[in-house]
């Protein structure tokens, strides 16, 4: 009586080798993400640095610094382009109208582990303590 396994006919796997797998990597995402690159930025299409409200898109912490320094605000604000449209006014308006020294801190698209690190990395590291941020 002979086993199932012998009865089988035996079918060899074709064997995917880990370098076909690279190159099928590099042929399909690789060279396409780096020609569509050469073409677009050809064509004229270039990067975009996003400017809103005098801001630039880095944030210049030794500026930063500088600014809270000589400004000696009693509150700070950190945050995008919302703060703006939510407080509707700039620093020297608020600090106008409530007589308290206001600095905004505001970088557009930023989210909240931006603005702790705005918070550890400028208003903290400028020594200067506000009543509020």
């Amino acid at each position: 009586m002979s086993s199932l396994s012998e009865s089988m006919p035996q079918v060899d796997k074709p064997a995917v080798s880990a370098a076909r797998l690279v190159i099928w990597c590099v042929l399909t995402v690789a060279v396409p993400v780096f020609v569509l690159s050469k073409v677009l930025t050809g064509v004229g299409f270039k990067a975009v640095v996003f400017r809103s409200l005098g801001d630039s898109a880095v944030l210049d912490i030794g500026h930063e610094i500088a600014e809270l320094r000589a400004a000696k605000p009693d509150y700070v604000g950190i945050g995008n382009s919302m703060l703006y449209t939510r407080l509707g006014r700039t620093s020297e308006k608020i600090n106008a109208l409530t007589g308290k020294k206001f600095c905004l801190i505001v970088k557009d698209g930023t989210a909240s582990a931006a603005w702790y690190l705005t918070l550890k990395n400028v208003v903290v590291a400028s020594g200067v303590k506000p009543k509020a941020v």
